[in-house]
């Protein structure tokens, strides 16, 4: 008995190490599998990184860019409206003096009064046309040459070339005045601009040469009170000759000058075709003006143009060059520039809408419990009705997220106080 009874404890003893051994291989197996780095589950992330996640590099592009256009539109805005002049300055006086030569050559001189009244201004900022289009010929290079400048007080006169425009136009901006400093002219001051074309005369169909000028261009932004230009043609002054006074273009065909020359004068806006206030032939005079032009009280954006038809067997014009005598192309239709800035403007406000939200819902989600709405009201026991069931419980976060201006050249452009 006492054998059978130590051998029945010894079995007992194996069973439990036995027991033992396997709990302890199971248990290590299952250590090795936590252990084991599994490749195939999803990264956890670190309390760092829900701390200070990533940003939506989507959001964050388009929002950037909305605002750049926005901020790139309001500025060009701004720019524009502070480039206009003050609403009480005018030009109180234009005086220009044309001496049109054989060789097609014209020298101009621009006596500009300028009134800046009480407010202070920098001086006097001119455009002058390099290149251009000139009505019934086509665009042409101008041969604008030996620009000088002159103003009161000796102020600095600065000349800058070869400014681009829109539709393949060049200028020449002359700045009369301090503009580094701040604006200190007020009153009436006078203005001296001079400057030589010499290719401003063209060729026309019948090889006759033309002269078509704006005297004064549409881009002048003050209102002119008086226009007067003197043309001056040395080589078709005939002292001998003494014609009577007359309007122009009214000659008796004589052969005196003012029947050689068919001249027109307008003035209004680019298309009109109003007739200056005075076109007047002067007696034959080698020094004095030949003919005389004027007109009372431009608005802004209005010109006066001069046209002359000149005797090819006195004066020539240099021939069309290469690339030039093309039509002008269509202007844009504001309308159109109107609707495309809008159409930007709203993408743009749209963009940003779409980063605000995106970049709101990512650094401050809706956290759980936090839920608003119908399903947030309830939680604990019903009110009424034997503590029933609840409300809804508060789960759910929260939900989610020609005539004017038809000439070129010559006084084209404009110009104004600044």
């Amino acid at each position: 008995m006492a054998n059978r009874s130590r051998s029945a404890k010894r079995r007992k003893r194996r069973d439990k190490i036995r027991a033992a051994k396997r709990r302890h291989e199971r248990a290590h197996a299952l250590r090795a599998i936590e252990h084991k780095p599994q490749h195939d589950a999803p990264l956890q992330t670190t309390e760092d990184e829900q701390e200070h996640p990533r940003p939506p590099v989507t959001a964050l592009l388009v929002g950037s860019a909305s605002l750049l256009i926005l901020l790139a539109l309001g500025l060009h805005l701004l720019l524009d409206r502070e480039a206009e002049p003050y609403p009480g300055w005018r030009i109180t006086g234009f005086d220009t003096q044309v001496t049109v030569h054989a060789s097609g050559s014209v020298d101009t001189i621009e006596t500009i009064t300028y009134d800046f009244g009480s407010h202070p201004s920098h001086g006097l900022t001119r455009e002058l046309p390099e290149t251009g289009w000139i009505d019934g010929y086509g665009w042409r290079d101008f041969g604008l040459t030996s620009i000088r400048g002159e103003g009161p007080d000796g102020l600095p006169v600065e000349i800058s070339p070869h400014h681009r425009e829109g539709r393949g136009e060049s200028t020449t901006v002359v700045r009369i005045g301090d503009f580094e400093a701040g604006p200190a002219l007020t009153g009436e001051h006078v203005f001296e601009i001079a400057y030589t074309y010499e290719r401003l005369t063209t060729l026309g169909s019948d090889g006759a040469p033309n002269y078509y000028a704006d005297i004064i261009g549409t881009g002048w932004r003050v209102p002119i009170e008086s226009v007067d230009v003197a043309f001056h043609l040395p080589d078709l002054a005939h002292p001998d000759g003494s014609p009577e006074e007359g309007r122009a273009g009214q000659g008796s065909g004589t052969g005196e000058p003012h029947t050689e020359i068919d001249a027109a004068c307008y003035a209004g806006y680019t298309g009109e075709r109003g007739d200056c206030a005075d076109l007047v032939w002067a007696e034959p005079d080698p020094v004095g003006p030949l003919l005389t032009a004027g007109h009372e009280w431009l608005s802004p954006g209005q010109a006066v143009s001069v046209r002359l038809s000149l005797p090819p067997a006195v004066y020539s014009a240099d021939r069309t060059g290469e690339g030039e005598g093309a039509a002008r192309p269509d202007p844009p239709d504001p309308a159109v520039s109107f609707a495309a800035v809008g159409v930007l403007a709203l993408v743009c406000v749209g963009g940003l809408m779409f980063s605000m939200v995106h970049l709101v819902g990512h650094y401050f989600p809706p956290r759980p419990g936090s839920a608003t709405g119908p399903g947030a009201v309830g939680g604990g026991g019903g009110m009424g009705g034997g503590g029933g069931g609840g409300g809804g419980g508060g789960g759910g976060g929260g939900g989610g997220g020609g005539g004017g201006g038809g000439g070129a050249g010559g006084g084209g452009g404009g110009g104004g106080g600044g």
